[in-house]
């Protein structure tokens, strides 16, 4: 069997981010929602970060449906699927996806998530890289799941390779969460290193992967058409919440789409406090960035909208610089969530007197003033006896 190329094409610059990585460690809270963009949305939607987007101005894009991204007034990001909409033509539910504008090769993402408890609806914290690198976090039907996939589009261009199975019970893991269920707050971890990846909930590890053992199990590893099943290609991060449950294909997997008891106004709704990312160096230790002297080679391009072809280039453009304006920052104030809002409002986080009706912290409250009332009662009673 005649050696494949899993590298770059030729035609490929060096120095783009999808190739070498440009990863830069911080936590993101969301606070500041000018560093989100919201490009049109391309048809085919496009496969990794938009071209020639500046990532010293935006951190994220909001890749579909703008319109169901909330953002919290103290912080936190909210996403929200919508069932279809019959006088909109729409014939499925509506959705939305967050991605990293960054690559990242080799690293730990952490990130807070309050997710649908539902069936029928997944809430997701991936990595995804131009060639179909990836791996998982998917919160659908009330369990935590993980899963990696190995080089998904690689029969498309520019690498024209091999169609290959994407195995998808093989690398599959279904785990529980504490308490049993998604929608309280929970913490959820990739890790990623170059010889192994591990998944956490809560700061327990759940599963671990290894190139060397589990990247062999692979029945297409096993018959020579690929070297192994790891992902190795410089990914972005990326968040989600979508509806499979109304898909014949996807339903068996994720159960049928409960859309009982909707708000009316959000409808099923999964909120993502922060999320770190921490870049590996090649040692898998954490820097503060890597490749430490990638230069921020698209400062001052902006964004522009024409799809980008998988290799970075975009048909019919060069190097247009456009001023970051309404073209990316047209998230409407209507959008961005009053600050007592309780979608947002996490209790443990609030001092006492602003916390919600119905938290645990709000009970405890009132379980107080109950007792300071019985009490006070009580003592006038034996008062009045002894009088």
């Amino acid at each position: 069997m005649p050696a494949i190329s899993y590298g770059p094409p030729p035609s490929v610059a060096s120095d783009i981010p999808s190739v070498v990585g440009n990863c830069v460690s911080k936590r993101h809270t969301f606070q500041d929602y000018s560093r989100i963009a919201a490009p049109d949305q391309t048809i085919p939607q496009r496969r990794g970060a938009p071209p020639l987007i500046d990532y010293t101005v935006y951190d994220w894009t909001i890749d579909f449906s703008k319109d169901l991204v909330t953002f919290g007034g103290t912080g936190g990001l909210m996403l929200s699927c919508m069932p279809a909409d019959p006088s909109k033509n729409q014939t499925s539910a509506s959705s939305a996806r967050i991605s990293t504008t960054r690559y990242m090769l080799y690293g730990r993402i952490t990130a807070r998530i309050k997710a649908v408890q539902q069936s029928g609806f997944v809430t997701s914290l991936i990595t995804m890289s131009d060639i179909g690198d990836e791996i998982d976090w998917e919160l659908v039907k009330n369990t935590a799941q993980t899963n990696v996939f190995y080089h998904q589009f690689e029969d498309q261009p520019p690498w024209n390779l091999t169609t290959l199975d994407p195995e998808f019970g093989k690398h599959f893991g279904m785990f529980n969460v504490t308490g049993g269920r998604l929608d309280d707050w929970h913490i959820y971890t990739i890790d990623w290193g170059h010889d192994k990846i591990t998944w956490s909930i809560d700061g327990l590890v759940v599963k671990t992967f290894t190139r060397a053992v589990d990247g062999m199990n692979s029945t297409q590893v096993q018959q020579g058409m690929v070297p192994l099943w790891y992902p190795q290609t410089p990914s972005l991060v990326q968040f989600s919440l979508w509806d499979a449950g109304d898909n014949p294909s996807t339903m068996d997997w994720s159960g049928e789409a409960d859309w009982s008891n909707l708000d009316p106004v959000y409808g099923r709704t999964a909120i993502f406090e922060y999320i770190d990312i921490q870049c590996y160096n090649d040692q898998d230790q954490p820097v503060d960035r890597w490749p430490p002297n990638t230069p921020d080679n698209r400062k001052g391009n902006g964004v522009v909208d024409p799809p980008m072809l998988a290799d970075g280039s975009v048909m019919g453009q060069s190097n247009p610089s456009l001023v970051p304006n309404t073209n990316t920052s047209n998230l409407t104030p209507g959008m961005i969530a009053n600050a007592s809002a309780p979608t947002f409002r996490d209790p443990s986080k609030l001092p006492p007197g602003s916390r919600p009706p119905g938290s645990a912290a709000s009970a405890s409250i009132n379980w107080d003033m109950a007792m300071f009332w019985i009490y006070g009662f009580l003592i006038l009673r034996a008062i009045k006896l002894l009088s």
